[in-house]
This record gives C-alpha cells, sequence and structure tokens, in this order.
C-alpha cells in the first residue's frame, strides 16, 4: 500500500478495512470494491461490475480450524463458544468497527464454502495462465 501511495506502483487490490482510511484520508483513491454489492464501509466505492461492466470477486476470510483427528465434541464445543462470543454485542460491534462482517457458521457449513472457494480460486489461476516455475 506504501508504494501505490508513493507512487512506485499503479493500484492494487486490498482488504477494504486496511485501504479505507487511507481513502478516507485522500493518500489513496479506492476505485471498485471486489464484491457483489458495495460494502458498508465504503458505500459510494462501485462494485467492479458496476465500475467496468465485469464482476470480479475476491473475498479475505478468517475461520477457526482444528488438527485432523480432533474429537467431535471437541469441534462441537469449540463452534458452540465461538458461536456464543460472536452474539455478544461487544464482540459484533469490535467486528463490525474493524470492517468485518460476521458470519457464524457450522464446522460443515465452513468446509463446504472452504471447498467452494478452492474451487473458485483454482479456476481463476488457470483462466489466467499463471504458471509456477
Amino acid at each position: 500500500m506504501s508504494d501505490v501511495m508513493a507512487g512506485r506502483v499503479d493500484g492494487m487490490l486490498a482488504d477494504l478495512p486496511s485501504a479505507q482510511p487511507q481513502g478516507t484520508s485522500g493518500r489513496l483513491q479506492l476505485l471498485a470494491v471486489a464484491s457483489e454489492q458495495r460494502d458498508p464501509l465504503a458505500p459510494d466505492v462501485p462494485t467492479f461490475a458496476e465500475a467496468t461492466g465485469t464482476p470480479f470477486v475476491s473475498r479475505s476470510w478468517f475461520g477457526l480450524l482444528a488438527r485432523a483427528g480432533t474429537p467431535p465434541e471437541t469441534i462441537a464445543t469449540l463452534n458452540r463458544e465461538v458461536l456464543a462470543a460472536m452474539a455478544k454485542p461487544h464482540v459484533a460491534e469490535r467486528i463490525r468497527a474493524a470492517g468485518y462482517q460476521a458470519m457464524p457458521s457450522t464446522p460443515e457449513a465452513f468446509a463446504a464454502f472452504m471447498g467452494r472457494e478452492s474451487q473458485r480460486i483454482t479456476e481463476a489461476v488457470q483462466f489466467s495462465g499463471a504458471r509456477m516455475d
């Protein structure tokens, strides 16, 4: 991000929570958000589809993972406690204030989500023609 602000790099993709303060201060120009809809953190910034006519989605996400073979009852307890913490108003507000959207889930739904994301990213890399040499 500092290279964009210094003019050494023309542009970049960045997480909105880290770029938005620089956009608000005028140090960066936020051109588009890589999501299906505008972000509440920067409601005046168009989506890529709005700005270019071509949809483009790039997500950052976080999740809690455990080692393979962790007992199911331990997974259930961790999930229950994390969901309880995320439901607390002060925790939910901290997540929102940081520019993120909490998406409480089940271990099964999160595993399915990770599988879809992996497939989506694999297809994007294949489409790009990028290679590791």
